[in-house]
């Protein structure tokens, strides 16, 4: 026993203890802008990056998250992204101990992950789209309500509308969509808590923490775009990374004036909603139109014999480049001939956007945070 003052059966004093103690070493200062964590990109779009994430970068983000979304010691979060990874760590294991909260660690298994949040409770989770996906399909006719998740964001790459929707039909979870970047601390837009929600939206910016720009692709200045068009999202920020690790012309490509170049292509409605239409390096141009993959892989998803999509650009004699759908169907004994036939059905698939070339496939690779490997994809059956 420890006593602060005088105390019948205490061990030591206190003020003693103190008295008689080594002097402490100095502690070396530390900076807002001092580096903190060296967190590497997943590599989906290429080679691995080292993002540089000072301490202001890390306080600005828990802080934000906290007060967006009223987080408190009395909170308990189920984490099964990893913590190699801001979706892990930055974006819900870092604000729910800032706070005195509860972290439970586990691997994903989507039959562990469900008899887990009935038996712990959780009140906040995190989840990528192959996650949310994964619960459809494991709850797919036997809906079981998670009534315990306060809080479920979802982000990591482009969210299937009707997959979200089946998400709230089965467990009543409504999902919170985010957009961000390992370069943003994993999330800089999200959808308001307290306002009514846009359908097919991330959400707006957290601009207590970022500034957003959104500029015609490779303008040179930068020209920003009218509301309603399509550009490439620029960001800066407390959230925003300094720059890459040993990187210097990725610094020099990436960063004009203090703006980072997301590579993503957005756009932002009249009420500031912002709209994610796809990456500026998985664009197809075919026969010379400009072909959104993600949009693609929205439409396609919806059909009944899809369980996962990617669409990629391969090489087209006429073309240049033609839309490639690689589908892992639902079901075994699928055809290609049985999604020619959703496409013939889908209005939002012709012309270019239509899908000349589809392959069927047991499963789709993934980088080790769970996003879709475009550049195995392309090596594979370009």
């Amino acid at each position: 026993m420890v006593s602060v003052g005088e105390a019948e059966g205490a061990a030591f004093v206190w003020s003693e203890a103190l008295a008689n103690a080594d002097p402490v070493a100095d502690v070396a200062p530390r900076l807002d802008s001092d580096d903190a964590i060296l967190m590497y990109t997943s590599g989906s779009t290429g080679s691995p990056k080292g993002v540089r994430q000072t301490h202001r970068n890390s306080t600005a983000i828990v802080e934000a998250e906290i007060d967006m979304w009223s987080l408190t010691a009395a909170d308990h979060a189920l984490v099964c992204t990893p913590l190699f990874h801001v979706g892990g760590l930055q974006l819900i294991a870092l604000p729910i101990l800032m706070v005195g909260g509860t972290v439970t660690l586990r691997r994903w298994k989507v039959a562990e992950y469900i008899a887990d949040v009935q038996r712990l409770q959780p009140t906040f989770t995190a989840l990528v789209a192959a996650m949310m996906i994964d619960i459809v399909h494991e709850l797919d006719g036997h809906p079981m309500p998670l009534p315990s998740i306060r809080v479920c964001a979802i982000g990591g790459s482009a969210l299937p509308q009707s997959r979200l929707r089946q998400l709230t039909e089965l467990t009543g979870i409504v999902p919170v969509n985010i957009y961000g970047q390992t370069e943003q601390m994993g999330v800089s837009i999200t959808e308001p808590i307290n306002e009514a929600r846009r359908e097919g939206s991330l959400g707006k910016p957290m601009r207590h923490i970022v500034d957003t720009r959104v500029v015609v692709p490779d303008s040179s200045p930068p020209v920003d775009v009218e509301v309603g068009e399509v550009g490439e999202l620029w960001v800066r920020g407390d959230a925003v990374t300094p720059g890459y690790w040993q990187l210097p012309a990725t610094n020099a490509e990436k960063f004009v004036d203090g703006w980072l170049r997301t590579s993503d292509l957005v756009r932002f409605d009249e009420d500031g909603f912002v709209f994610y239409v796809d990456r500026t390096d998985d664009m197809i141009i075919s026969g010379g139109e400009n072909v959104f993959p993600q949009m693609v892989e929205g439409f396609l998803a919806a059909c009944p014999l899809v369980a996962e999509v990617a669409v990629i650009g391969t090489p087209h004699e006429r073309l240049s480049s033609q839309v490639t759908a690689i589908i892992v169907p639902t079901t075994t004994g699928v055809r290609v001939e049985d999604i020619v036939a959703y496409c013939d059905s889908e209005p939002n698939l012709r012309g270019l956007q239509r899908p000349r070339r589809i392959e069927i496939v047991q499963e789709i690779p993934r980088t080790a945070t769970n996003k879709i490997d475009r550049p195995q994809l392309k090596k594979q059956f370009a």
